[in-house]
């Protein structure tokens, strides 16, 4: 399997009415962090941590720089809804409900615009990865 570069990728996020709106030129960082819980089981007789795989979760982090007003309004603008996020990568694509957990705008000293927004998982699915 060849090594890819994330050039380029793709951001897709549903407005509060459900439509989608492409926010990747807004977009210039995403992490997309899947995880499962794990319990320790390990007994009194065991030398080594044992441990059971419980429930999957899955959470994203954004950042971007501001273009104009109508990414506040399209994306973020209501984050009481629970939306379709999808984030293509040259070779995978990770597609997901959430619910927006925050929204943070900030002017920095030099004047720039930019803001910060994260979401996690609101459907209880866990499988998101698959081909774009």
């Amino acid at each position: 399997m060849a090594k890819l570069s994330g050039i380029t990728t793709t951001v897709s996020l549903d407005d509060s009415g459900g439509s989608p709106v492409d926010i990747s030129a807004y977009v210039t960082s995403v992490n997309v962090n899947t995880s499962r819980a794990q319990q320790d089981v390990t007994g009194l007789d065991s030398d080594g941590t044992e441990r059971v795989v419980l429930r999957g979760d899955y959470a994203v982090d954004m950042s971007g720089v501001f273009d104009d007003a109508q990414l506040v309004t399209d994306a973020f603008g209501d984050l009481s809804v629970i939306r379709s996020l999808t984030v293509t990568y040259p070779a995978v694509e990770a597609t997901m409900e959430v619910a927006l957990t925050s929204f943070n705008a900030s002017r920095g000293a030099d004047g720039s615009m930019t803001w910060t927004a994260a979401a996690s998982s609101a459907d209880g699915v866990t499988g998101i990865w698959g081909a774009p």
